[in-house]
């Protein structure tokens, strides 16, 4: 009975060992680096990608995902998440999803103290001028040297929306002042000034009957402003 005990422990203790140097010690799962699908994006450099990959280890199953993930946005602000997923036995597929700017922020003391942020109030930097000035035109302007929490931006979003798809009218920019204050400068050049802790829904509603029944086209060119920070909407 020992004696058979003794050869089933061997026996066990053996196929462990062929089992583990399968596993993670022979070729059978090695990474490919010839293999391995990188899906890049503008300002990361697939070359720093693909040596980070080849630091780590080059066995698909002992594959660290979690500490490549840490080491890719802790170095690219532009990158808002990584997926990884493995292609058995010798590949991986990497995937990078960029980081959609929301507004381009600029500080009111420094025209060129510029960054974009994210819809969460994120700040993130983008290589490649062309590339900066493609997003930077694509998205809102905001004035402020505060810091822009994710409420408020989601405010000035569903402003912009609203001048852009209801009142056909484009705004060059937003600008916050004091305490509730925000400020929407129109292409045509008269401002509209809200309190962004008020009613924003019927703000926008006061300012569309005011465009359709008080302000027409022609009014408009010489109109300076239109206050909707109180019961009665005021404009000059």
């Amino acid at each position: 009975m020992r004696r058979r005990w003794f050869w089933d422990t061997v026996l066990g203790v053996l196929f462990a060992a062929c089992l583990g140097y399968l596993l993670f010690w022979s070729p059978l799962f090695e990474i490919d680096q010839s293999r391995v699908k990188i899906f890049s994006i503008a300002g990361v450099n697939e070359s720093w990608l693909k040596a980070l990959i080849e630091k780590g280890p080059q066995n698909l199953l002992l594959f660290n995902k979690g500490r490549l993930s840490a080491s890719i946005l802790e170095n690219f602000s532009q990158v808002k998440a990584v997926r990884l997923g493995k292609e058995f036995p010798h590949s991986f597929i990497l995937e990078l999803e960029p980081r959609k700017p929301a507004l381009y922020v600029c500080s009111a003391i420094s025209s060129t103290d510029c960054c974009l942020i994210d819809n969460r109030g994120v700040r993130f930097e983008i290589g490649g001028a062309a590339y900066w000035q493609e997003q930077a035109e694509q998205a809102v302007w905001l004035i402020t040297d505060e810091e822009v929490e994710e409420q408020l931006i989601s405010k000035i979003l569903k402003i912009n929306k609203y001048f852009e798809n209801v009142l056909r009218v484009e705004v060059l920019r937003f600008e916050l002042g004091q305490g509730s204050r925000l400020d929407a400068q129109t292409k045509a050049g008269w401002q509209v000034y809200f309190d962004f802790e008020s009613d924003l829904d019927l703000a926008l509603i006061k300012l569309n009957l005011l465009l359709e029944k008080e302000i027409d086209t022609e009014k408009q060119k010489t109109l300076n402003y239109i206050d909707l920070r109180f019961n009665k909407a005021y404009y000059r």
